[in-house]
């Protein structure tokens, strides 16, 4: 994997109903994995019940706030990486989209790839312009 100046963007994505292992590839302890994944597991519940994009906005929320929480305690994930991501929940899976335009943003995503493409949950795009 090799990231260029031509590459604009990074889709990370993984199954929303893995959230769970998630959780606990970034640390969080048993008894919050399991609530946050509840959580998950109830809101996309709701969100086939009632088709409202609230749910799956809750969703992103969560899953953002978890992995910013882990990831912005290391020095490798300047403020400017969380600038540039954005999180989206289709129901389906869950994408980390983030913006490449800054050579900031461009080291922390290298960095986050070798740390989460050993695990068979993560797949990533790299898109250019």
């Amino acid at each position: 994997m090799k990231i260029t100046a031509d590459h604009t963007y990074i889709i990370v994505h993984f199954d929303i109903h893995q959230s769970w292992d998630f959780f606990q590839i970034i640390g969080l302890n048993e008894d919050e994995s399991n609530a946050l994944h509840q959580q998950i597991d109830h809101l996309l519940y709701q969100a086939t019940l009632n088709e409202q994009e609230n749910d799956f906005l809750a969703i992103e929320y969560i899953i953002a706030y978890a992995f910013e929480k882990k990831f912005s305690l290391f020095k490798n994930y300047p403020k400017e990486f969380f600038d540039n991501m954005t999180v989206e929940c289709d129901g389906e899976t869950l994408d980390f989209i983030i913006d490449l335009s800054e050579t900031i943003v461009k080291e922390a995503a290298v960095h986050l790839l070798k740390n989460l493409l050993k695990y068979d949950l993560f797949e990533y795009q790299l898109l250019t312009s």
